[in-house]
């Protein structure tokens, strides 16, 4: 009889109103994934300039401080100032 059971179908708007509402979900979604890493970054630059000024500017000290190796701390100093973060200059410790 033509008749479907437990089938919901859309208008066609409805289909466009609800995909623009997922694009813009996204887009927030996105924005905000942004936005936390920004605010992530400038935490960990603001940890790192205090155990440095506590360390009086002694980078392994301001390491043990933070928890880290010298290798991650300096790591994440040059990462954070926009450096190439590779392992090439080993023997420059």
């Amino acid at each position: 009889d033509g008749l479907e059971v437990g089938v919901e179908r859309e208008a066609p708007g409805q289909r466009t109103l609800r995909r623009e509402r997922d694009r813009i979900a996204q887009r927030r979604r996105q924005r905000l994934e942004g936005d936390l890493d920004a605010h992530l970054e400038a935490i960990e630059r603001a940890l790192i300039d205090r155990a440095l000024s506590d360390a009086n500017g002694v980078k392994k000290d301001a390491a043990a401080r933070l928890g880290l190796t010298f290798r991650q701390f300096r790591h994440r100093v040059k990462r954070l100032a926009g450096e190439s973060t590779d392992d090439t200059d080993l023997g420059a410790d």
